[in-house]
């Protein structure tokens, strides 16, 4: 018969705890337990997922499909006493069809409906960080379609929360991919919808993520304090835990682009005691978490915007450990390896070592244009207008460093996009 699901994924966990592998795939040890058991029937999703956390290269998937098949063939054998065979291609179609049911009606089917979007919505939210915006767009505006398409039907009120809610995520998700892709208006439009939504479902996290995501839109646009003040006003939904820290550590860089130091300082110890009271394990999917590397560069950045030599000091430390820890986890993302180390690089010019600038810069110039979001290419701007000046006037390697930087900002991520 072959090697089942279970099987094959107790081998391919190899030396790997079930905790470890329920911290890649988001789905809880106890339930991966079960389906190494043949307990459960594993999911489409599910054993994408443990292929991607395993690097299975989709033998997990193929698996999970012929499982799938298997029991519902089984199934079928038994109630007919063994009479007529089910065509594997016609499995699979009724499969989708009871999937696209779950969807229509909404009211039959809730519990089910509710778990089946909350697991894809988890999903987008780890994709989200590990491709490009614009890659992850399509599927969350589909998503967000298919919710918005249940709300409008007659919904058991019980269920509306958990549907606001998970139409408030997605929404949200837009907003964040729109502004990283230079669309403040659309990103605007979305966080909008995003904030009725969260408020429908009574959501505080949601409610913070929100703000943040306004206070960037206002940051990037060049309105700091409307920034300074939207991340501040969002503190109120978020009393502790990474929400606090993305929040305070949105303010402290926004203060610091007003030139506020007074402010900066009070905001960066807000962010420092979330972060100590963080749990060890995120308790939030994929784009959800903000987690201490990011929060180092927010401060790193803080501090390159006061000025001075000993605020450069202490974002070189700060961009260092942002660097060390986004670069150290599993599956790095790409832009916040690369904003990280550009504070960096801001840190060593302030410092004036400009062997490190020389040394370090061409690393981040040879991320792929899809990977070239607004706050990456923004960075890599300003790097650009402190290589000019008369000491650079000499600087063969300044030059050649500019002439990168200008095809850099020629490339960036907004260019994938049609129209």
């Amino acid at each position: 018969m072959g090697e089942t699901f279970g099987a094959a994924l107790r081998r391919l966990r190899g030396e790997m705890s079930l905790r470890q592998l329920q911290s890649r795939t988001q789905y809880s040890a106890s339930y991966l337990s079960e389906l190494e058991r043949g307990i459960k029937t594993p999911t489409t999703k599910v054993a994408e997922r443990c292929d991607e956390a395993l690097g299975a290269d989709g033998s997990l998937a193929r698996l999970a499909h012929t499982s799938t098949a298997r029991n519902i063939h089984v199934a079928v054998k038994k109630r007919d006493d063994g009479v007529g065979q089910v065509p594997i291609k016609e499995l699979a179609m009724t499969a989708e069809e009871s999937a696209q049911f779950i969807r229509r009606a909404g009211t039959s089917a809730s519990a089910e409906l509710i778990e089946q979007l909350s697991d894809e919505v988890r999903s987008l939210a780890i994709d989200f960080v590990k491709r490009p915006p614009y890659a992850v767009f399509e599927p969350i505006a589909k998503l967000r379609r298919e919710v918005f398409s249940i709300l409008d039907s007659h919904v058991r009120p019980e269920y509306l929360s958990d549907l606001y809610l998970l139409a408030g995520q997605l929404t949200g998700l837009l907003a964040h991919a729109s502004a990283d892709l230079g669309q403040p208006l659309i990103a605007d439009a979305h966080a909008r919808t995003a904030w009725m939504c969260a408020d429908l479902a009574g959501h505080n996290p949601l409610r913070a993520y929100v703000r943040w995501i306004q206070s960037n839109i206002a940051y990037w646009s060049g309105d700091y304090s409307r920034a300074a003040e939207t991340a501040q006003a969002g503190q109120r939904y978020s009393s502790a835990g990474s929400s606090k820290l993305r929040l305070a550590s949105q303010e402290a860089r926004s203060w610091a682009a007003l030139g506020d130091a007074q402010q900066v300082t009070r905001a960066l110890q807000v962010a420092q005691s979330a972060r100590d009271n963080l749990p060890a394990r995120p308790t939030e999917a994929g784009v959800f978490w903000f987690n201490p590397g990011k929060a180092a560069y927010y401060a790193a950045e803080a501090w390159l915007a006061l000025g001075s030599q000993a605020n450069a000091r202490r974002a070189l430390i700060d961009a260092a450990e942002a660097s060390a820890l986004l670069t150290a986890e599993d599956d790095p993302c790409p832009e916040l390896v690369a904003a990280a180390h550009l504070d960096l690089v801001s840190a060593h010019l302030a410092l004036e070592e400009v062997e490190a600038v020389f040394d370090q810069l061409p690393q981040v110039l040879d991320l792929p244009a899809e990977r070239r979001t607004v706050p990456v290419v923004e960075r890599v701007n300003k790097i650009g207008r402190g290589l000019e000046g008369d000491r650079f006037d000499s600087s063969v390697t300044a030059a050649d460093l500019r002439e990168r930087i200008a095809l850099f900002m020629a490339y960036p991520a907004t260019r994938e996009l049609e129209g």
